[in-house]
C-alpha cells in the first residue's frame, strides 16, 4: 500500500497563470490580479520604513515568499487529526515563486536552508523551491491595487534603544514584554503581531492599549495581515508555518534598522514539546519554537546577515515559571486578557479558551501551580468540573504521566526514553558542554513535573 502523498505544486504571483496539468495536484496563490487569475489572498504589511521602495529587493522577496508558504500551508489539508498512521499528515510541496533578486535566491544553499527549516518546523515530508526572475515586478506603492504594503506606518525613531520582539498575545510573549519593560526602564519595544482573526486582533490591541498606558508608551506595535480572501476558508488550522512568516517580518524590520537580533519568548516545555504518548510524532507535535527550528531559521537569516541571532530568553522556563513573572512584577490582573488556546475554530460560547486543547490544559495547571487561578481567563469547557470528551481525558492523562516521569527513575531513564528527541535538542541548544545542557534539560522537566503535580493536588 503506497502511503506517499502526492506533491502539491504551488504556483505563486505571476506564475499562477501557468497552464494546469490535470494529472498533478496544484495550488495557485496571488495577492494581485492577473489577466486570467483574480487575487485570492490578502497580504498587508505595515510600512516600517518611510520610503518603502528603497527596501532591498531580496527583503521584499522574503516577505512574499514567507506569505506564500504560510498560505499554502493553510490551503492544503493534512487529513484527519486522529489518523493512526502519521504519514497521512506529512505533505510535500513544490513552490514556484517569482523573485526580484534571482541571483540570491537561486543559491542552492539558500533554498536548502528554507527547506530544512520548513520541513522540521511543519513535520511535512518535503518543501522544494524553484525561483524565477520576475518578468513584471508588482507595484509596491501604497494605494495601488498591487500594493504589498498598506497605509499604516510604524516607525522606530530610536532604533538603538528599541528591541524587536514577536508578540502573539499569549502568556509567554506577554510575560516577556512585561519583564523586559520592567528590567530596562529606558528601553522601548517593537512588537510584531499577526492579524490572524478579529478575536485575536482584539485581544492583542486590548493588551497593547493597557501596556502603553502602564509603561509610558514605550511600545511600537507592528501588525500584519496574511490570509485568504473572503469565501475561501482555510483547510488546515495547525499553522505550523506561521513562525517563518513572523520571523520574516521581524527580520525585515531588523534589517532596515541595522539590528542583529530579535526576541522569541516561549517557555522551554512548550518549545521542546516532548511526545506525551507513543504515536505522537512528526507533524502532530508542534515544533514552531523548538531549539532546532530556531537554529535552522537563524542559519537561513545568516545568509542575509552573518551575525544575525534569534534570542529565546525563556527556553529554560516552564509555564509555571512564566506565571511567576506576572506575580513578581505585580501584573496578575493582565493574565486573564492573554490567550493561550490553540483551538482556532468551533469554540462554544464567547470564551476565548476552549479548555480542552493541550495549551489550555498546560495553562490551567500552571495557574494552579502558582496559586493564580483567581486571575485566570474563562474556559468554554472546565475540565475541573467536568471532562467533556475522551480526547480531553487522554490529554489530561498524558500530561500527568509526563509530569510524574512515568517509568523514569533517573536522568539516564529520561535520556533513554527520549533519546531521539533529546539529540535534536542538545545539538541545537546554545552552550559548549553537552553534559551541562543535558543536566539543564532534565532539571527543566523535573521542575515541570513538580509544578503539574502540585497543581493537581490543589485542583483536587
Amino acid at each position: 500500500m503506497n502511503l506517499q502523498p502526492s506533491v502539491v505544486n504551488v504556483f505563486c504571483g505571476e506564475l499562477s497563470v501557468a497552464p494546469e496539468n490535470k494529472e498533478e495536484k496544484s495550488l495557485k496563490l496571488s495577492y494581485f490580479d492577473l489577466e486570467n487569475f483574480d487575487a485570492n489572498i490578502n497580504i498587508g504589511f505595515n510600512k516600517f520604513i518611510n520610503d518603502i521602495e528603497s527596501l532591498p529587493p531580496r527583503i521584499i522577496d522574503l516577505l512574499e515568499i514567507a506569505a506564500y508558504v504560510f498560505c499554502a500551508d493553510r490551503a492544503v489539508d493534512r487529513g484527519e487529526r486522529n489518523s493512526i498512521n502519521n504519514n497521512s499528515w506529512a505533505r510535500s510541496f513544490q513552490f514556484y515563486i517569482p523573485v526580484r533578486d534571482n541571483l540570491f535566491w537561486s543559491n542552492p544553499k539558500v533554498s536548502a536552508a528554507i527547506s530544512s527549516a520548513m520541513e522540521f518546523m511543519t513535520g511535512d515530508r518535503k518543501y522544494s523551491f524553484q525561483f524565477e526572475k520576475y518578468e513584471q515586478i508588482p507595484n509596491i506603492v501604497p494605494n495601488h491595487q498591487l500594493s504589498l504594503f498598506n497605509n499604516e506606518y510604524i516607525t522606530i525613531s530610536e532604533a538603538k534603544n528599541t528591541e524587536v520582539m514577536l508578540f502573539s498575545g499569549g502568556l509567554d510573549s506577554l510575560a516577556g514584554v512585561i519583564e523586559y519593560l520592567n528590567t530596562f526602564k529606558s528601553k522601548e519595544l517593537c512588537l510584531v503581531s499577526h492579524k490572524a482573526n478579529n478575536s485575536v486582533t482584539h485581544t492583542q490591541n486590548s493588551i497593547i492599549g493597557y501596556l502603553q498606558k502602564r509603561y509610558n508608551h514605550r511600545i511600537k506595535h507592528y501588525n500584519f495581515e496574511c490570509h485568504f480572501k473572503k469565501n475561501t476558508p482555510s483547510k488546515e488550522e495547525t499553522q505550523r508555518s506561521r513562525m517563518f512568516l513572523y520571523s520574516a517580518i521581524a527580520f525585515a524590520i531588523c534589517n532596515c534598522y541595522e539590528k542583529q537580533e530579535f526576541y522569541v519568548y516561549e517557555n522551554g516545555i512548550t518549545s521542546i514539546n516532548l511526545p506525551k504518548q507513543a504515536d505522537t510524532f512528526n507533524a502532530r507535535a508542534s515544533r514552531t519554537t523548538h531549539p532546532k527550528a530556531i537554529a535552522l531559521l537563524q542559519k537561513f537569516y545568516r545568509y542575509f546577515s552573518e551575525e544575525f541571532s534569534l534570542l529565546t530568553p525563556y527556553s529554560n522556563k516552564t509555564k509555571a515559571d512564566i506565571l511567576q513573572i506576572f506575580k513578581n512584577n505585580n501584573e496578575q490582573n493582565i493574565i486573564s486578557s492573554s490567550v493561550s488556546c490553540s483551538s482556532t475554530r468551533n469554540k462554544p460560547g464567547i470564551a476565548a479558551h476552549c479548555g480542552c486543547c493541550s495549551q489550555c490544559i498546560d495553562r490551567r495547571f500552571a495557574v494552579f501551580a502558582t496559586e493564580l487561578e483567581e486571575y485566570d481567563a474563562e474556559y468554554a469547557d472546565d475540565f475541573i468540573r467536568h471532562i467533556p470528551n475522551s480526547e480531553t481525558r487522554q490529554r489530561l492523562y498524558n500530561t500527568l504521566r509526563l509530569a510524574a516521569m512515568e517509568g523514569m527513575k533517573s536522568k539516564q531513564d529520561f535520556i533513554e526514553k527520549y533519546m531521539d528527541e533529546i539529540a535534536d535538542i542538545i545539538d541545537y541548544t546554545p552552550g559548549s558542554n553537552p553534559d551541562d545542557k543535558m543536566d539543564d534539560l532534565y532539571k527543566l522537566f523535573c521542575r515541570f513535573g513538580q509544578s503539574v503535580l502540585f497543581a493537581a493536588k490543589r485542583i483536587q
